[in-house]
């Protein structure tokens, strides 16, 4: 864990001790309202009563700021016992412990805000009794609650607490841990069972993720660098002084705020009107090579519908200050957009990312962030993701923007005071905390005119469908992708991997598949152009089929496309080649069997010979050859002079090693130990490549 994470567990562990040494939680039943307000101060969720306010380093960072406080109006002596009794649960619900661990803050805020819900049932069917939680029934307080599954969780507490003697009473037909009660089923009729074919969150289309990753990476590379300049000339411009004979001037010589404002948006209209959009080259920006359609101006209305203004140009750079503004909040959801995708880090994790979120590890940089989901300490716990370079870059420019729009503020405003990453751009006050990142990336992708790109059933682009679209790209690419994935996303089960994030996409079986395919092609293409480098048997029938094809199409030189075509034809359209180790293709039809697959009714590359009739070798393979050749030698010499039993091994490699290549053979013949070691049958005439 972080030091700031230790810190807060620590912290809130040590608020509870001091708590369990000053008062005894079984008398908290009978305690009044001088005591329960002072727990509560030991607790840390403040001193007013009718006010439960938690500390908001407690909770996660999503949360709204008006989240951390929960306030009742208590002005009535109903009012006044039901908050007694709430409060009186909250203290216990933070004390007591239940099963693994207790309950983190934000379970206890969560169920106090339920139990406002329940409070007035309560008020009213204890009314002139002295019960409290026995008023009402277990299926009437669900009733109230409307969250079934959270409020069967509380009233499961409450009898715990019933139980274990440190409430008075508990709910009518209480809920026990044990098992449910077998119920008469005789007469009933048979329920109905809905199935669900709701879909989850699905990855991104492959023709939207490279649509809006080119248009991402060109706002953050050459348009990024230029609109931060203007930005901070603009927050360092001043207003000239005004004159002596100002007309709104409560004092001579001085302007009302109002007036200066206006000043001050004036010449930053200036500026950005005549400012000079360069990219990182020098190179004039004379437009943007993608329409921008709703990021002019934060007044329109008719812009809402993706529809322009008479004289609007969907390609025009920023002209005004306002609609500079509009652009500041399209950079920073690129900046969310693409380092969501490059690392899929949950909502609250980027959420949680600060200033100095980079931190160098040898020659380059982690990402670092806090993970909450799965962990049962209060603040998650600090993991990082490699940043390559445009990762890098993105994220100093997002320091860079958040750190600016921080200054727009007065210094005075709490929101923009922190070291937050991602900040509002222009709900105020500006540069206060983002609370959520889901609104931030529809509108990138509104604002891009990309929404028809999306599915109609998925046209949300929410942060989960980044993760699902992570775990499809490593599918599809690397060998190990559950277990890259399994490391990327924190998952302690590969099945969640697996069935939740990799296999979410239906179709990706046959895409895997495809792919395959399509890299079988472009193996066999490179092999087609360096035909004369290749050696197996196999390369003798390839350089014939490429000779063929030449006389048959009258051409002294394949074009890209014959290449590809006879690549196709050469691997029955990627279906037939395998690659057994680097620079080793076998090359037999997959439902055919060999000297590898005897008795086995299909191929087995990891039975693969040296000398098959089937086998393919590349350049590389050459030179590896050569190289083990060389070490196999050595440890025969050193088999003989100790006397080894590995000595019929090493001279078994040797046989296996040396004929695969006519070159490396005749380097090796003359060699002593070669000639003592060697096939005596084959001679140099019968090597086959």
């Amino acid at each position: 864990m972080s030091k700031i994470d230790s810190f807060l567990v620590q912290d809130l562990e040590r608020l509870r001790a001091d708590a369990r040494s000053a008062f005894s939680v079984s008398e908290i039943q009978n305690f009044k309202r001088v005591d329960l307000l002072a727990l509560q101060s030991r607790l840390g969720h403040g001193s007013t009563w009718g006010k439960w306010r938690t500390p908001e380093e407690w909770l996660p960072k999503s949360l709204s700021a008006g989240a951390y406080l929960i306030e009742w109006e208590l002005d009535t002596a109903f009012a006044d016992r039901a908050w007694t009794e709430v409060l009186r649960y909250a203290l216990l619900r933070s004390l007591v412990k239940k099963g693994r661990a207790i309950a983190k803050p934000i379970t206890v805020m969560s169920e106090v805000r339920l139990l406002r819900r329940l409070a007035p049932a309560l008020t009213i069917a204890s009314h002139g009794t002295n019960r409290w939680w026995s008023s009402l029934t277990v299926d009437e307080m669900l009733e109230h609650m409307g969250n079934r599954g959270a409020a069967q969780v509380l009233c499961a507490f409450l009898g715990f607490l019933y139980r274990r003697k440190l409430i008075a009473e508990e709910p009518r037909q209480a809920l026990r841990d044990d098992g449910a009660i077998e119920r008469v089923r005789k007469g009933e009729q048979l329920k109905q069972s809905h199935i669900s074919t709701r879909m989850g969150y699905q990855p991104f289309p492959d023709e939207f993720t490279g649509q809006c990753g080119q248009r991402v990476l060109w706002l953050i590379k050459t348009l990024g660098p230029t609109l931060l300049d203007c930005l901070e000339a603009c927050l360092d411009a001043r207003p000239p002084p005004p004159s002596r004979n100002h007309y709104a001037a409560l004092v001579k010589g001085s302007r009302t705020a109002q007036n200066e404002a206006m000043e001050t948006n004036r010449v930053r209209r200036t500026i950005v009107k005549e400012w000079e959009w360069r990219d990182p080259t020098g190179r004039r920006i004379e437009r943007i090579p993608f329409g921008v359609f709703s990021a002019r101006s934060i007044y329109s209305r008719r812009q809402l519908n993706l529809k322009l203004r008479d004289n609007e140009d969907p390609n025009s750079l920023p002209e005004t200050w306002q609609a500079m503004r509009s652009f500041l909040t399209l950079l920073e959801a690129a900046h969310a957009w693409l380092l969501l995708l490059a690392s899929g880090p949950r909502a609250s994790t980027a959420l949680s990312q600060k200033e100095d979120c980079l931190e160098a590890v040898g020659d380059g940089y982690r990402l670092k962030g806090i993970v909450t989901k799965n962990d049962r300490s209060v603040a998650g716990y600090s993991r990082d993701w490699p940043a390559p370079p445009i990762i890098e870059f993105t994220a100093r420019q997002q320091i860079r923007l958040a750190r600016l729009l921080k200054r727009m503020e007065p210094l005075s405003a709490s929101e923009n005071t922190g070291d937050h990453l991602w900040v509002t751009t222009l709900k105020s006050p500006v540069g206060g905390r983002l609370h959520d990142m889901n609104a931030l990336l529809n509108k990138l992708v509104k604002n891009l005119g990309l929404k028809h790109l999306l599915a109609e059933e998925h046209q949300s682009a929410h942060v989960h469908r980044f993760r699902k679209t992570l775990a499809r790209v490593i599918a599809l690419t690397l060998t190990n992708a559950q277990m890259v994935a399994m490391d990327c996303f924190g998952h302690d089960d590969p099945d969640v991997t697996l069935k939740h994030y990799i296999m979410s996409d239906r179709a990706i079986i046959a895409d895997v598949q495809q792919v395959q395919r399509e890299l079988v092609i472009l193996m066999a293409v490179d092999a087609i152009n360096q035909s004369e480098t290749l050696g197996g048997r196999v390369s003798t029938k390839i350089r014939e089929a490429k000779a063929q094809f030449q006389r048959l199409h009258r051409k002294s030189k394949l074009d890209p496309e014959d290449v590809y075509e006879l690549a196709e034809v050469l691997t029955l359209e990627g279906r037939e080649w395998a690659i057994v180790m680097p620079g080793v293709i076998c090359a037999l039809p997959n439902l055919a069997t060999g000297p590898c697959g005897t008795r086995q009714g299909r191929r087995n590359p990891g039975n693969c010979q040296s000398g098959c009739a089937h086998q393919l070798l590349t350049a590389y393979n050459k030179s590896e050859c050569d190289d083990t050749v060389s070490y196999i030698l050595e440890q025969i010499q050193k088999s003989e002079d100790l006397h080894s039993v590995s000595l019929n091994m090493w001279a078994g490699q040797l046989r296996n090693w040396l004929y695969r290549w006519h070159d490396v053979y005749l380097k090796w013949s003359d060699h002593p130990l070669v000639q003592r070691y060697g096939n005596p049958d084959l001679e140099a005439d019968g090597i086959f490549s």
